[in-house]
């Protein structure tokens, strides 16, 4: 298994789907059905990867926000956001994700993208804190092999 616990920023969930969320106290297992890796520097690969299946693992969860906006949803454009409680069944109506933001320093990392409410189709962003994380995945190719559309086993 391949696995990186530094510089998560380099990970780009676009188009990527959430498979299973799971939290035990602080800690947190987020299982994804693909992603990108901007570099895998700690194989010497600068020009990024296109990794399977992968498994994010956080601890000192914390500070988590799960907010639906209904901008661009026709006919509730006017309708005010919304919070929702943390529910490991969240993934049965999220899409798919658009868009991430990772940020090392800071620690705060931010999942955003297409989700049905109450089968209105709307916006989620999730946001939380972490105090470590660590990324892992069986299997890769590399992005420029992905473009000739090699995927990952």
């Amino acid at each position: 298994m391949e696995k990186i616990n530094s510089n998560i920023s380099r990970l780009r969930l676009h188009d990527s789907h959430l498979e299973k969320i799971t939290k035990v106290d602080n800690n947190l297992k987020i299982e994804f059905d693909w992603a990108f890796l901007s570099d895998y520097k700690e194989m010497n690969i600068k020009d990024g990867i296109v990794i399977g299946k992968s498994i994010l693992e956080i601890s000192g969860y914390n500070s988590e926000l799960f907010e639906v906006e209904f901008k661009g949803s026709v006919g509730f454009e006017n309708k005010a956001s919304i919070q929702l409680p943390f529910a490991d069944n969240i993934t049965q109506n999220w899409d798919v994700i658009l868009d991430n933001e990772i940020n090392d320093v800071e620690k705060k990392v931010k999942i955003s993208g297409f989700y049905n409410y109450e089968n209105i189709p709307c916006w989620i962003n999730w946001t939380f804190e972490y105090q470590g994380a660590e990324l892992k995945w069986d299997s890769y190719v590399l992005h420029e092999d992905w473009k000739k559309e090699a995927i990952p086993e």
